[in-house]
């Protein structure tokens, strides 16, 4: 409960902020400045706000001086409960509710939670740490600017104590002395919070002081004309700019014209001020003093708002993100472990019911009867235009995964953006003429829409709840499984278990799975990192090598279990379920090797029993010496420190900014993205759950390896995805770090090797290389692992993914006009392949046709003669591959949701073929639609 009050309440407000912050960075690259323009912001929203409050208490005051006669004489004259029903009657003769009292706290109780969503974002915000402002040299620490003898003194809590109390002797003048104490008790209170606050957060709180105070001598005191206000500010700001240039806090002339626009919102804040101060002036006369007016006023548009602000909350809290996840509710409950999937609705929903509902209402409920008209036409407007954002599709905006990244940036042309305006703009003059004309049916309206709207995300959170209560049971069966099968990850102290186990006398085999893995970085890889030659030493790369598909679903199972198990070959045995083809696939390798004498380790496995997170894999109970491992984010404490927590309150966060940026209109949509940033203030990073999960643990590969002298044998299958979740790294090291700069170092020369120049135009590309790049270089310190215990000469080592990604980024990949004259790119289905046989040496490049799912038979060469695929009794051999042209289905339908069927669906690709070569276009033949 407390949680839904605080995104309800405080949430939208550290949103407000968030926003604030966040552009004003990106447009000044200076924190400091940043923190003065979200002070600004803060202040241009809250100045009507006070307006109207104080005018809320004026009436109050003025009813309780009215009544005050009275009340003394029934207290002097009665006691007890006599005094009691005295003090009611009265009270209910003149109207009055005791509860009326709190308009008199209305201030206050506003700045509780404007100072709380400031103190939750300024007070852990990365970008502040280090970094200096004018006198002050960590905004990110307490400001410590006198010393006196071995003690500092922080001087910015003391003089926004200072102006606090100034600002407050002004605002209560003429004020009874109960009502002059409360502002002087809270500036206390702040002073004691925030003396060892991060001075970031204690120099907003300062700015928010000076412009309390420049508001208080303007309305309070010297009420000038809006002239002089100009003028006034004008001069101030003019200084302000000079005095910062001087400081060389000014380097360019983008961020002279930010400070500009800083004059033009300070002027804006003090005129609103003194505007404010007028028409709350204006409001509080007595409505009884003209009773023609009174009676001719419209009806308060009550009902109007608060349904317009529940569809709001509905269309950006509930439609936007419950259809996010609906689309692949399995994997959303692995990337949101532990929470659920629906918690992020929730948070989300809580938040814009907070911000439409309670904050708007905040609003309406203290303006007068004119203003709070327009603040609920403001309302159905925003609604209009939102749900024609929303529905009106002006691009598809492709796949998204799980940290809500879309495979290709979100742009749009001219056309586009001119397309948006004018809808926009159709649109809010529409829903404007409605209002104005036709009145009665915009309650009607908007409450069929709400019904609709909520009637559409009822059963997407049903499914997404069906989804999650499935893959609870499934940990929970797994964790209450106690057999041989499944595998501890650490002992009764937490500490990690050494659950890789090699034979240092007999021969190991290990087949690495890299999910999404990309094999044309590999030479780029090791022209950057030439250490890595000698780290790889013994291993061949098959850069001509293809995968069957392009997605998990339908690539993985050939890796695992060979030929049978390509997409043709598993439909055409369209009897059994494609779960049970997929888990025979898993276990072809694990059955045989048993029967070699070897145990097998498999630690996590590709949509292991059709969910994205195997957290137990029952089969692994029929193979002797098998063990199953579930290590995807166990080890994220161990070797991640806050990365993990702030990447769940990363996500947190973008999905509300996701929500907003799908109702936004599309001249503006590109701007929220950022990149898949979100808004996200350039020094913060932040990395996907899934990414992390995985990159944990083959951090900890050379922790988690030891040697079993008694072993006969050991087969290790390993299953990452940390290639499968692209992202930016720290350079030169590829690795995590709290603070990152935007603008990533990249020597775009190594991108060039032998005259062939691989594209990395783009922060999609970076990031894929990135996270294969970081993927080597952990698997070359294990080898150097390996090779320190003794076992590395004496294991084969495969290194395998299921599919490529198509990301343009090689002319010899790119097939013109194979499908319907259209350009395919081969990177989709060109899956990363390396081979170490036992005793090798050096590194080779070999351009011999490969495909994945010569996985099996190139791991059992050697150990297993002859051997055969219990399931289906064919051999386990490479026999097919120059047999017939390998087919290759393009369908992209990747949710296991959707193959839950015999056959694979693949309605929405065509098949291909290929043979000997694919970086011949004369190779590649279209097929059709439909397989003969």
């Amino acid at each position: 409960m407390g949680t839904i009050l605080y995104d309800i309440v405080v949430q939208p407000l550290v949103f407000v902020i968030d926003l604030a912050f966040s552009l004003a960075y990106r447009l000044l690259a200076n924190p400091g400045l940043a923190i003065v323009v979200v002070s600004l912001v803060v202040n241009a929203i809250c100045t009507p706000l006070y307006a109207m409050a104080d005018a809320r208490q004026e009436e109050e005051r003025a009813r309780q001086k009215k009544m005050e006669r009275w009340v003394s004489h029934i207290k002097r004259t009665f006691s007890g409960d006599e005094r009691f029903m005295m003090l009611n009657a009265y009270y209910e003769e003149q109207g009055y509710k005791q509860w009326y009292a709190l308009g008199s706290s209305v201030s206050l109780l506003l700045q509780i939670p404007i100072f709380m969503a400031a103190y939750s974002y300024l007070s852990g915000l990365e970008v502040l740490r280090g970094a200096s402002f004018l006198m002050i040299d960590d905004l990110g620490a307490p400001d410590a600017l006198l010393a006196v003898g071995g003690a500092t003194i922080n001087l910015l809590p003391i003089a926004m104590t200072v102006l606090n109390v100034v600002s407050s002797a002004i605002y209560t003048r003429g004020l009874p002395l109960k009502d002059k104490a409360q502002p002087f008790v809270l500036a206390g209170l702040f002073l004691v919070l925030l003396y060892n606050s991060p001075s970031g957060l204690v120099f907003y709180w300062t700015c928010n002081q000076v412009f309390s105070l420049v508001r208080n001598v303007v309305t309070k005191v010297a009420r000038p004309s809006a002239r002089t206000v100009a003028i006034a500010s004008q001069t101030c700001l003019v200084a302000a700019v000079v005095a910062l240039v001087a400081q060389g806090v000014v380097r360019t002339p983008k961020r002279a014209i930010a400070l500009v626009a800083l004059v033009v919102l300070v002027e804006l804040v003090l005129l609103r001020s003194r505007h404010a101060d007028r028409e709350a002036s204006a409001d509080r006369a007595d409505p009884a003093a003209d009773p023609a007016a009174a009676s001719s006023a419209p009806t308060t548009p009550t009902r109007e708002f608060v349904l317009a602000a529940l569809l709001l909350a509905a269309l950006v809290g509930l439609l936007v993100p419950t259809a996010l996840m609906v689309s692949s509710p399995v994997e959303f409950v692995a990337a949101c472990s532990p929470a659920t999937p629906l918690s992020y609705v929730v948070h989300v929903l809580c938040v814009a019911v907070g911000f439409f509902l309670l904050w708007g209402g905040v609003f309406f409920w203290l303006a007068p009867d004119r203003t709070r008209a327009g603040i609920a036409r403001a309302w159905w407007m925003l609604a209009g235009v939102c749900l024609a954002d929303y529905f009106v599709e002006l691009k598809s905006l492709g796949v998204i995964n799980t940290s809500l990244v879309f495979d290709e940036r979100p742009l749009y042309s001219g056309a586009e953006q001119l397309i948006s305006v004018v809808i926009v703009v159709a649109v809010g003059v529409g829903m404007w003429l409605v209002w104005q004309r036709a009145r009665k049916v915009v309650a009607p309206v908007l409450t069929i829409l709400l019904v609709t709207l909520v009637g559409m995300s009822v059963p997407r959170i049903v499914s997404i709840k069906a989804s999650t209560d499935e893959a609870r049971r499934a940990a929970e069966a797994g964790a209450k499984t106690e057999n041989r099968a499944s595998g501890r990850l650490f002992d009764e102290n937490g500490d990690p278990l050494p659950i890789i186990k090699l034979s240092r006398t007999n021969k190991n085999v290990m087949v690495l799975f890299l999910d999404r893995g990309l094999s044309c970085y590999v030479p780029y890889m090791l022209n950057e990192r030439p250490e890595l030659a000698e780290q790889f030493d013994g291993f061949t790369y098959y850069p001509n090598t293809i995968s069957f598909g392009e997605y998990t679903v339908m690539g993985s199972p050939a890796v695992y279990g060979g030929y049978d198990y390509t997409i043709p070959a598993m439909n055409a045995r369209d009897d059994e379920l494609l779960v049970d083809k997929h888990r025979e696939a898993l276990l072809l390798m694990p059955r045989l090797f048993s029967q070699a004498g070897y145990t097998t380790t498999m630690i996590d496995g590709p949509d292991v029993d059709y969910h994205y997170v195997g957290t137990s894999f029952p089969a692994m109970e029929t193979v002797e010496g098998a063990t199953y491992y579930h290590a995807a984010g166990a080890y994220n404490e161990h070797s991640l420190g806050t990365h993990s927590s702030q990447s769940k309150a990363r996500f947190g966060r973008n999905i509300v900014y996701y929500s907003l940026f799908s109702v936004a209109p599309a001249f503006v949509r590109s701007g929220i993205y950022n990149r898949g940033r979100y808004l996200e203030p350039r020094a913060r990073a932040g990395y996907p759950t899934t990414f992390l999960n995985h990159y944990s643990t083959m951090q900890m590969l050379p922790t988690i390896t030891t040697v079993d002298e008694e072993s006969a044998g050991n087969l290790i299958l390993f299953d990452t995805e940390e290639t499968h979740e692209p992202t930016l790294l720290k350079l030169p090291d590829y690795t995590l770090e709290s603070t990152t700069d935007e603008e990533v170092a990249e020597d775009y020369g190594r991108f060039t090797l032998d005259g062939v120049t691989i594209r990395m135009d783009s922060e999609t590309r970076l990031s894929h290389y990135h996270v294969n790049m970081a993927a080597f270089l952990m698997l070359g310190d294990w080898f150097d692992r390996l090779r320190e215990l003794g076992v590395y000469d004496n294991t084969r080592i495969i290194i395998v993914s299921d599919h490529g990604r198509g990301l343009g980024q090689l002319d010899s990949l790119l097939v013109e006009g194979l499908i319907d004259g259209e350009t395919y790119d081969a990177e989709w289905v060109n899956p990363v392949f390396l081979v170490k046989d036992f005793d090798a040496h050096g590194f080779t490049t070999s351009d011999e046709f490969m495909t994945n799912a010569d996985t099996p038979s190139l791991a059992l060469a050697g150990i297993v003669d002859d051997p055969v695929n219990p399931d289906t009794g064919n051999p386990v051999s490479m026999d097919a591959k120059g047999a017939q042209d390998q087919i290759i289905n393009t369908s992209r339908n990747w949710n296991l949701q959707n193959q839950r069927g015999t056959v694979f669906d693949t309605s929405d690709g065509v098949w291909v073929s290929v043979h000997d070569n694919i970086f011949d276009a004369n190779n590649w033949s279209y097929i059709g639609e439909e397989l003969q």
